[in-house]
């Protein structure tokens, strides 16, 4: 494990250098009205994720570095019960993805949520919902309300 938390701390921190690279490209939008020009732009989340996760590559590889390779060595990849989790997590972001468009943020967060916590992780119906829609206006008021940043609506793309 410790050479693939190395080459994984590399590779994640290659990538986090283009995401703030990239970030950084992002044209900056004119200032709303009644709005101050210190506003965050549309650039300022992912180039704050591409430093956290450039932070977190960093500590990885230094860890790894650091430890003693162990003696035995378990699977590579997840089996079982974790395979069957990886996967449907896999096919739920697929499905938000397709789905962003069409219903928003509000409706396709809401449902990636619900389905995340109850049929990956076996939560009841009555917590999971409350979740999700919890998560979903959460998000909707720090990002929309707080920040005045618009989040997608159900069929912006057409």
């Amino acid at each position: 494990m410790k050479k693939a938390d190395q080459i994984t701390g590399a590779v994640l921190l290659a990538f986090s250098a283009f995401v703030v690279a990239e970030s950084l490209r992002i044209p900056s939008e004119t200032v709303a009205a009644g709005r101050t020009s210190f506003a965050p732009g549309a650039g300022f989340l992912p180039m704050w994720a591409g430093l956290v996760l450039a932070i977190f590559s960093i500590a990885l590889i230094v860890t790894a570095m650091r430890r003693s390779a162990p003696a035995a060595r378990g699977p590579a990849l997840p089996r079982g019960p974790a395979l069957v989790a990886v996967t449907l997590t896999a096919l739920g972001l697929l499905a938000y993805v397709a789905a962003f468009e069409r219903l928003g943020y509000l409706a396709a967060t809401f449902l990636l949520n619900a389905y995340l916590l109850r049929g990956v992780m076996k939560v009841g119906w009555k917590s999971s919902l409350l979740t999700a829609f919890l998560a979903s206006i959460s998000l909707y008021v720090v990002f929309h309300v707080l920040l005045g940043i618009g989040l997608p609506r159900a069929g912006f793309a057409s």
